[in-house]
């Protein structure tokens, strides 16, 4: 968090935290087996994992731009074919998400 005063840094982090928890036990609730990675600082924020079927996550407090997003998407890519997704955070009403083949879908609350 380059140029963001640390008094800025303690309120993001529990935001984010917060947004990472609600991702994870919607993917809990559908049967995945999901890890937070947060505190490696890699490129992904959640790991989930059902049937042979990975997907990395990426979770986001605000909507990245095509040509934002498509960045984020393209790479780093992992060790074998997963699926890499944005969540966007929707204030309230669960996640915008966007994954790296150009499909988008609406992910409800709980």
């Amino acid at each position: 968090l380059h140029g963001v005063p640390e008094k800025g840094r303690m309120a993001i982090y529990p935001k984010g935290y917060r947004r990472e928890l609600i991702a994870k036990r919607i993917l809990e609730a559908q049967g995945y087996q999901v890890v937070r990675s947060s505190g490696s600082h890699g490129p992904w924020d959640l790991v989930a994992y059902k049937d042979g079927e990975i997907r990395f996550i990426q979770i986001k407090s605000y909507r990245p731009g095509p040509a934002s997003r498509e960045k984020m998407l393209r790479g780093p890519r992992g060790p074998l074919d997963v699926s890499r997704e944005i969540w966007v955070y929707r204030k309230r009403a669960g996640f915008e998400a966007y994954n790296h083949e150009g499909r988008q879908w609406i992910i409800e609350r709980l």
